[in-house]
């Protein structure tokens, strides 16, 4: 292991470059197109052949900017937000974005009238991802969620309710690629988000979880 962080001779694409903005580059790609649904430290740093004190310390910076988020449940990273904000401003073809910016007033009404923590999410293939957050003015709040963060479809009312609107053979699917991630989160199993979802569906949509 060689004294910047890198494994010399790894086959993958690896940080070669000997600045701190080089090997975070690498991280930042990496999470980007080979860790989609989230990747762990250990997996992340393998995969570009840096050692995991570098790899940990470059993550965490890259998530305090908003660049990544961590899930500290799953104990995995995956893109923030603001990346996608700095692809809107780049060129304006971020649809997800613009849903944002139009439901914001919405958001914002719902919060000052339950004076709880609100929340917008979409689908993003297998997951669940919040893309906005209204503040409530309730002092206690189990907050767990900031605008970037991604939880398995199932995972969290929002995402069992975009799971329940999907076609049966979709679920069906989702539900046996995420079933493996799902005990990540507090122990929960694929009986409970069975329940969940025919909770969910005979409310027509709506999901109100209490675990």
């Amino acid at each position: 292991m060689s004294d910047t962080g890198v494994s010399p001779g790894s086959s993958r694409k690896t940080a070669t470059g000997s600045t701190t903005l080089t090997k975070a580059c690498v991280l930042l790609r990496a999470v980007a197109t080979i860790f989609p649904t989230g990747g762990s430290l250990s997996h992340i740093a393998r995969e570009v052949g840096m050692n995991t004190a570098t790899a940990h310390r470059l993550l965490t910076a890259l998530s305090n900017e908003g660049l990544l988020t961590f899930d500290p449940y799953a104990k995995t990273y995956h893109i923030g937000f603001d990346l996608l904000r700095m692809a809107e401003s780049a060129q304006e073809v971020a649809p997800d974005l613009r849903l944002r910016h139009a439901l914001q007033p919405v958001l914002g009404r719902i919060a000052a009238r339950t004076e709880d923590y609100t929340y917008l999410s979409i689908r993003a293939n297998r997951d669940a991802v919040c893309i906005d957050v209204a503040e409530g003015t309730y002092p206690v709040t189990a907050n767990t969620l900031v605008a970037g963060a991604r939880r398995p479809l199932g995972i969290g009312a929002a995402a069992v309710a975009l799971l329940a609107v999907l076609p049966e053979r979709e679920v069906k699917r989702v539900m046996e690629l995420n079933a493996p991630r799902y005990p990540r989160y507090s122990g929960i199993t694929r009986e409970e988000v069975e329940q969940w979802l025919h909770q969910a569906r005979s409310l027509r949509g709506r999901s109100i979880l209490s675990k």
